[in-house]
This record gives structure tokens, sequence and C-alpha cells, in this order.
């Protein structure tokens, strides 16, 4: 057999211009490989997007908290300054009411005093025994003198008062002024005398004050008379 039978001829030989672009398939290994390749960078870029919406959001809320935080601060003072001004008024609202039961219990204790004196003056010029005295009359006339209505009146009397009072209550149309009274009893009271309480303030019906008080004003309204004289 010839060496050159299969050889081309010569003249069937021709050049040309063209290019062609070879191509060579891949490896199916390579090809799988890219397409995971692409499939996770598709992932990552899901995953991305969605932590970039999470930090919006969470950005979102911590604004959110702020804001909150800061009416919270804001609402905290509001209600400290509140309750500041409602104790500086409660303060004030107190210390206005004892000044007012003050000038009550001023105006009661000058009341009750002149109502004695007044009362001691019918009975004589001089020191009297007490025992000719009506006592009931006496009491119930500083009973109703007391500026302001009371929930609870103890009065303190000796035990032979008490029983004079029972005996003159029946002849005494006023006595029920003393249906709320609550009784005590002190043996160093003379017939007659009495001490009244109400709440915390308190009341001396005592003969000698009273008539100390009344010779004073005696002496000095004869030393006034003399003088004019």
């Amino acid at each position: 057999m010839s060496l050159f039978k299969n050889r081309i001829p010569k003249n069937s030989v021709s050049f040309s211009e063209e290019t062609y672009e070879l191509q060579f398939p891949k490896p199916a290994s390579v090809q799988i490989e890219e397409e995971e390749l692409q499939a996770d960078h598709a992932e990552l870029r899901a995953q991305q997007e969605s932590l970039h919406m999470e930090m919006n959001q969470l950005r979102q809320e911590k604004q959110m908290l702020e804001r909150e935080r800061q009416q919270l601060l804001q609402d905290k003072e509001q209600f400290q300054m509140h309750i500041h001004e409602q104790m500086e008024q409660m303060e004030a609202a107190r210390v206005q009411f004892q000044k007012e039961q003050q000038e009550i219990a001023y105006e009661w204790t000058e009341l009750l005093w002149d109502q004695s004196f007044h009362l001691a003056e019918k009975i004589v010029n001089q020191a009297v025994d007490s025992r000719l005295l009506d006592v009931l009359p006496i009491l119930t006339g500083i009973v109703q003198t007391l500026p302001t209505s009371f929930e609870k009146l103890i009065i303190t009397v000796h035990p032979e008062t008490f029983e004079r009072i029972q005996e003159e209550k029946e002849n005494t149309k006023e006595y029920w002024l003393l249906q709320l009274v609550e009784w005590k009893y002190d043996f160093s009271l003379q017939f007659g005398e009495f001490v009244l309480e109400e709440e915390k303030e308190f009341f001396e019906f005592k003969f000698a004050p009273i008539f100390a008080k009344l010779r004073q004003k005696w002496e000095e309204e004869k030393l006034f008379e003399e003088q004019n004289v």
C-alpha cells in the first residue's frame, strides 16, 4: 500500500479570511459548580436584603423607643411638679386650717369667758354659796355660746353637780343641748364648777378665777368712777 494514498490533493486546498471560534464542551462537574455558585450568590443577596430591612426596622424601633423614653421622662417631670404643687397646696391649706382653728379657739375661749362673767354678774356682786346656784342654766348658757356645732362634747363635773343637773333637767327646756354630752367626774372640782372639752380645746368654769376677774373688773370700774368725780 502506498503511503500517499490518503493525502489531500494539492489543488483542492484553499485559504479563506473567515475566522471561526472553537468551542469545547465544559465538563459536567464545572457546570454544576457554576450553577451552585450562582444560587449561593442569589441566596446571599436575598439574605443581605433581608438583613438590611431588619436593620432599618430595628433602627426605626430604636428611634420610637427613644421618643417614648423622652416622653416618659417629660411625663415623670410634670408628675413630680404636680405632686410638689399639690403638697405645697396641702401644706398651705393645713397651715390655714390650723390658723383658723386657733382663731376659733381664741374666739370660743373669749366668748365663754364673757358668758361666764355675764352669768356670774347676774348671781351676786360678791362670793356666794355655790350650792344655792342653779347649775344647769349656767351650763346650757355657756354651751349655747359655742361658735360652731360640735360632734362630741365632754363635760367634767363633781358627782354632786351631776346629781343636781339631773334634778334640774326636768324644769329646763334647754337640756336637749346636753343629750349628746359625755360626762366625766372629778372630785377636785367644787360643786357647780365644770370643765368643758370639745376636740382639743377646753374651757374651765371655776368660781375662784371668775370672781377674781370680776373683783378686778369692779375695782377698775370703781377707780374710774372715783377719778371722774
